[in-house]
């Protein structure tokens, strides 16, 4: 919790987002705030304490899915397709609030233990 006190760095966020091949767009909506925001911090500037939370968690919950998924490349296109267990949405599209967080990891921790998802 003392990242989330001191405020994760913008290059710290930068590494997650090359690492996660993840858009500035999704990036910034899951986030809360603007691309422009984003843009603007310089690479030691910190994040708020309740984005940095959302950044830790959408870092936990991708290392969750590649650990469970096995591979990189298909976690990510999992997160991009419609999935029957959330109603046929797209799981990247539930993960601007911690409760989407939630359900998209519920769901990830389904398909480890080959329960039907």
């Amino acid at each position: 919790m003392k990242q989330v006190r001191t405020g994760i760095s913008k290059s710290t966020l930068v590494e997650m987002k090359n690492h996660i091949n993840m858009d500035d767009d999704h990036l910034s909506a899951i986030l809360g705030t603007s691309k422009t925001n984003i843009h603007k911090k310089k690479d030691d500037d910190r994040f708020s304490a309740s984005i940095s939370k959302k950044i830790l968690a959408l870092s936990a919950l991708y290392e969750y899915g590649y650990h469970v998924f096995e591979d990189k490349e298909n976690f990510e296109r999992w997160m991009y397709t419609q999935n029957r267990a959330l109603g046929y949405q797209i799981p990247i599209d539930l993960l601007n609030t911690s409760s989407g967080i939630n359900e998209v990891k519920e769901i990830i921790g389904r398909i480890e233990y080959g329960i039907y998802s």
